[in-house]
């Protein structure tokens, strides 16, 4: 049998038996184990079918940083909180229907009318850009993706919202993490900063861009913050507000700009590389820092600046 067949064998048996263990755990911090596994796979699987920029993405924000969140909560919670490992007919036949019901949907779809892939490789060279992932994203279709970083930026406010108040105390200093932490953070963060800078730049031409940079960038925060070398993160210093909605900001002034000369992010073809390596970079900065708050982050008691006591 063909490697790669026996491969894609693996994973289609392994994917489904992983979701059901995680459904099944006998507590929260297997569950959460079993789910990272799970997005790792997935993420092979996606690079098996040749997408290799959503394989970038699922490794590090689904399986990395959700998988981080989800410990964490763990932890939060407790390990004690066993539960015995049972079927539960009204989580699985649920998802079963639904399940079906898009196997329906996929297997009744009229054939599309036009090939998109040709029409993008046609389109390419006015795009600005080489790779046809970051031209589709941020410039054929960049209203889907700007609506995105604006729900991003939605799910940073509402995490700042209900962000715990309290000034800096001993809660902030480093922890003893043991020997294998530190040494992580001290040799893989620089290295993480690196390759996550150099798949902003490559994204252009090749898979990556500023989403997996920024996946990249929070990963070697969480880093930092589990071994006591990042401190929580303050989300309403005037620093961190301006990251925080740069994103958004930029994306939206670029489309304002273009409507004015013209359609809405309908880019100049001369401007087209500068104005989405200018939105990447933005937009980043924006992911990084938002998911940055939603492991990491807290508020100043009001009243209170810089972890001063307060009044």
């Amino acid at each position: 049998m063909d490697a790669g067949l026996m491969l894609d064998a693996l994973l289609a048996l392994a994917l489904p038996l992983l979701v059901w263990r995680a459904v099944c755990a006998r507590d929260v911090f297997q569950a959460c184990v079993v789910f990272i596994a799970y997005g790792l796979l997935l993420a092979l699987a996606w690079v098996r079918l040749g997408a290799v920029d959503v394989a970038l993405a699922e490794a590090g924000l689904s399986a990395g940083f959700t998988g981080a969140l989800l410990l964490d909560a763990a932890v939060r919670l407790g390990r004690a909180r066993e539960r015995p490992m049972a079927w539960r007919p009204w989580v699985a036949l649920p998802c079963a229907a639904v399940g079906g019901l898009l196997l329906w949907a996929l297997w009744t779809l009229p054939a599309p009318p036009t090939r998109l892939p040709e029409l993008v490789r046609e389109r390419l060279p006015d795009s600005g850009v080489k790779n046809p992932v970051t031209a589709v994203l941020l410039n054929f279709r960049a209203y889907d993706t700007l609506l995105e970083v604006g729900v991003l930026w939605l799910a940073g406010l509402a995490a700042w919202a209900v962000l715990p108040a309290r000034p800096a105390g001993p809660a902030d200093a480093p922890v003893d993490a043991g020997p294998v932490l530190p040494a992580l953070a001290r040799l893989g963060v620089p290295v993480a900063v690196l390759v996550a800078l150099y798949l902003l730049w490559v994204g252009s031409r090749l898979p990556g861009g500023a989403f997996q940079a920024a996946a990249l960038l929070v990963g070697a925060a969480v880093v930092l913050r589990v071994s006591g070398r990042l401190p929580p993160v303050v989300a309403d210093r005037w620093p961190m507000r301006l990251g925080l909605v740069a994103g958004t900001a930029v994306f939206l002034a670029v489309a304002v700009g273009a409507g004015l000369a013209g359609r809405l992010l309908e880019y100049p073809r001369d401007a087209a590389y500068g104005l989405i390596v200018l939105i990447e970079v933005a937009a980043m900065v924006s992911i990084a820092l938002v998911l940055a708050v939603l492991f990491a982050g807290r508020r100043d008691v009001p009243g209170t600046w810089r972890g001063e006591a307060p009044r």
